[in-house]
């Protein structure tokens, strides 16, 4: 037995004595190799004309960007409109610019549970109400993403007491049973998920006019990428999926108020609202919705994402998220609207994101590629290096079968936890308590067209009437045995 040990620990050291020599004479080799190529290469690059150098691609991708160039030799080798998931890559850094004011001096940081709670249609018979301010989106089964990934939405978003919306495809009330959760029904001008069950089982009713990244645009849907949600929706084997612009019978106001009174004494009186895509026109929208007696409108930024759409759609049409809301705000000021909650969304990724929107004046955001990103954590090798991250949840993806909804539910439910904690954080550092005392007095802007855009303060400007007013107060005024922050002084 001592020998046979000998022997393969012998037997070892001289493989490994051996592979070290092998890779040290390589080296040596290689790195003369190397230093040739290195030459060459950059001797051609400082010496060739432009038209003969490859550095010409580098300077041109500089110039329109490579994912221009990328999405232009599609439209070359295809000659078809081309459909990008997930929105557009355009950077709308608004939101970014702005920042929040903590409690220090004259007033303390909060301590203890912060109330995140907020309820969508308050004047509802049967209000909405949510543990935390961030709902899934609009994310359909069949339309867009698999089965398998809307259960796992469902999951994650029950689990931290917020809702799922169905989005424009189908659902199945077994699947909600399982999860013991609640969804936002989405009602689009497709032909499915009309059953009166449905309705009735919803904790919310959301009319689909348009959403950020698809405008209001109708949807075609081949019957190859349809799969199991063919049935559902009632379709013959080479049936298309088909989503028209309007919905049929609705001409104007009158028709849509109509409709709003269907849906509310056909749920049971749950709130009814609508989704659209902000224009420039973004207040007549909300004119005639309020017109209509709606209880909550979600806009839908022009940074939302979406399984695919065409980049014109997404690069070049509607407003982006920041002005959306800030237009909306002010017009609900405007015109004193106090029960009608206003859900944002598109391209909010942060928490930093979610408290800003809500202290702008939204009721509550609405998350879609950071909630399918947070609920592919962990399997995301199950596609990676050769397939992007998509391929998992998406109806047409190649990967779809190895994507598991439990530990998609999982991840999703801790992202949302993490999300709501830091926002809870942010709310103490504010020294209040609750996500409903946020408001835009708590912010300041690092540009001075943002400030204008959102109504808040520029902070490039003093405030010196401020100050002297503090100055004149004594801090056992401003502080007081009720705050949380609050200590005795001499």
């Amino acid at each position: 037995m001592n020998v046979w040990l000998v022997f393969l620990s012998a037997s070892l050291v001289g493989s490994l004595v051996t592979v070290l020599l092998v890779v040290l004479v390589l080296w040596r080799k290689g790195r003369r190799w190397i230093d040739l190529v290195a030459d060459r290469t950059l001797g051609i690059l400082v010496t060739d004309p432009y038209r003969h150098n490859l550095w010409e691609f580098i300077s041109a991708s500089r110039r329109s960007g490579v994912q221009l160039l990328i999405e232009n030799s599609m439209r070359a080798a295809t000659g078809e409109v081309i459909k990008r998931p997930m929105g557009s890559p355009k950077p709308s850094p608004q939101f970014d610019a702005i920042g929040f004011t903590p409690a220090q001096v004259t007033r303390a940081a909060s301590a203890g549970v912060i109330d995140l709670s907020v309820a969508i249609g308050p004047r509802a018979r049967r209000p909405l109400h949510l543990a935390i301010p961030i709902l899934i989106g609009g994310m359909g089964y069949g339309v867009g993403i698999t089965r398998q990934a809307w259960s796992a939405l469902l999951g994650g978003a029950t689990a931290m007491g917020t809702v799922v919306n169905t989005g424009e495809g189908v659902v199945y009330l077994e699947d909600v049973d399982a999860a013991g959760g609640r969804f936002i029904l989405q009602w689009s001008r497709a032909h499915w998920a009309k059953e009166p069950e449905l309705v009735r089982a919803s904790s919310a009713v959301e009319i689909h006019f348009g959403q950020g990244a698809s405008t209001g645009l109708g949807i075609h849907i081949p019957p190859e990428e349809l799969k199991e949600a063919r049935s559902a929706m009632k379709l013959g084997p080479r049936e298309w999926a088909r989503i028209g612009e309007q919905f049929p019978g609705v001409q104007g106001v009158r028709d849509l108020s109509r409709m709003v009174a269907f849906l509310r004494e056909m749920s049971g009186g749950v709130p009814i609202g609508a989704k659209i895509a902000p224009g420039d026109d973004i207040e007549v929208c909300l004119e005639a919705l309020l017109e209509c007696d709606v209880d909550f409108i979600t806009i839908d930024g022009a940074q939302a994402g979406t399984k695919g759409s065409e980049p014109i759609a997404e690069d070049d049409f509607g407003l982006p998220t920041f002005f959306a809301l800030s237009r909306a705000r002010r017009y609900f000021d405007a015109h004193r609207v106090k029960d009608v909650s206003l859900i944002i969304s598109g391209g909010l990724a942060t928490p930093g994101h979610f408290l800003k929107a809500i202290a702008l004046g939204a009721t509550a955001v609405a998350i879609g590629s950071p909630a399918l990103y947070a609920a592919s954590h962990g399997q995301l090798q199950k596609a990676l290096p050769f397939e992007p991250p998509t391929e998992l949840v998406l109806m047409v993806g190649k990967r779809t079968n190895r994507f598991d909804p439990l530990e998609g539910a999982r991840s999703l439910a801790l992202f949302l936890k993490s999300c709501a904690d830091e926002m809870a954080m942010g709310i103490r550092a504010m020294g209040k308590m609750s996500i409903r005392e946020v408001s835009a007095s708590d912010l300041f802007a690092l540009d001075p067209e943002v400030a204008r855009t959102a109504g808040i303060r520029y902070a490039g400007e003093a405030r010196w009437d401020r100050y002297r007013k503090d100055r004149t107060r004594r801090c056992e005024n401003v502080w007081s045995p009720k705050s949380p922050g609050w200590r005795e002084r001499s």
